[in-house]
């Protein structure tokens, strides 16, 4: 679905590109100016690549009774997160829950590599995973170098689940949202 998604995608672009190519210079001009602002990198407009995200150790924390290591993500010379990462063997079902990411993380770049524009709205946070040891048990969101956010687990519970609970009602069927009419 997602090859078929770009497709459609970059056929548009492709007839948008041919329109704006006919337009005269100046008018041309002023619909990518307008168009910059609303769609970004869509058609190579984006001025400059954001820097890589880099994942740097600074110390170690405390999650509930347990120590935990914490690392330091920046984007370029800016610090963007500080996370205390726990042990995997401290988290029951840890191992599933880093496979999930890892999972999550390879679909996330799958899906912006398929796409015919650059697609960066922020770190996909799976991608990082592997630069660290451990779970992120407790993380800090920064902007501009102050915190605006903080996230940590309390708790893990493991139960099962209804079998059914994830299954769609009588009547209702799986439809495409890209076919065409």
């Amino acid at each position: 679905m997602l090859d078929e998604v770009s497709a459609q995608i970059s056929d548009a672009m492709t007839q948008m590109e041919a329109e704006l190519a006919r337009m005269p210079p100046e008018q041309r001009a002023m619909v990518e100016q307008m168009m910059k602002g609303q769609m970004g990198g869509m058609m190579g407009q984006q001025d400059t690549a954001p820097p890589a995200p880099s994942v740097k150790a600074v110390g170690s924390g405390k999650w509930q009774s347990r120590t935990c290591r914490k690392y330091a993500v920046f984007e370029g010379p800016e610090k963007t997160q500080e996370l205390c990462a726990a042990k995997l063997d401290d988290i029951d079902g840890g191992d599933e829950v880093m496979e999930a990411f890892r999972i999550m993380a390879a679909y996330m770049t799958k899906m912006a590599e398929t796409m015919p524009m650059d697609v960066d709205d922020g770190i996909n946070p799976g991608e990082l995973m592997d630069q660290i040891d451990g779970f992120p048990v407790h993380t800090t969101d920064y902007e501009n170098g102050v915190a605006v956010r903080e996230s940590s687990v309390d708790s893990i519970t493991e139960k099962d689940l209804e079998p059914g609970l994830f299954t769609a009602p009588d009547g209702y069927r799986r439809e495409d949202p890209f076919q065409q009419p």
